[in-house]
């Protein structure tokens, strides 16, 4: 599945996506939704997919199920009126938009969008303000916390990376 999404991916070149404020695509099952996106681009990443997020993925299969139960509304670069995220979106009442071909690109964890699909219509309507600030930054290890805001309330994240250290 991982292999196929990275080839589909590649198959849609995006050069500016800051400016696309709509996508378009085919509807899967009707209704309307706004809410956080939350992409789902590997399987490992479903466990963790959030309730009443908009799910963004090239494509559903079985394993999306858990996640799809959870969604707001469901959004895919491929398909049409038979694939799996229209037929179980049916089932599941979920609004969901299929073969939007440039959702994955252009849509971003946390973007405001709302889901119109009674007319296969995604309308980007914010993209969350980040800000990124150094707690800790010591030999081989820095720390590093982002703030950003969604609909007026501020959540915060801890990071940890690990940096190459280099010396002359």
């Amino acid at each position: 599945a991982q292999k196929e999404i990275s080839v589909v991916l590649s198959q849609a070149p995006i050069t500016d996506a800051s400016n696309i404020k709509e996508i378009t695509g085919k509807v899967g099952c009707a209704g309307q939704f706004t809410g956080p996106v939350q992409l789902l681009l590997k399987s490992s990443d479903i466990a963790h997919f959030k309730e009443g997020h908009v799910l963004v993925t090239v494509y559903t299969g079985p394993e999306f199920v858990p996640a799809m139960k959870k969604a707001g509304a469901i959004v895919t670069d491929t398909g049409g009126i038979t694939c799996h995220a229209a037929i179980v979106s049916r089932e599941l009442h979920k609004p969901c938009v299929v073969g939007a071909k440039i959702a994955t690109k252009v849509l971003k964890d946390g973007d405001i969008v709302s889901v119109d699909a009674n007319t296969g219509v995604i309308k980007i309507i914010r993209k969350p303000a980040y800000k990124l600030f150094i707690i800790s930054n010591s030999d081989d290890i820095a720390i590093f916390g982002v703030i950003t805001t969604i609909n007026s309330r501020s959540f915060r994240k801890i990071c940890l990376v690990n940096l190459p250290i280099f010396t002359h």
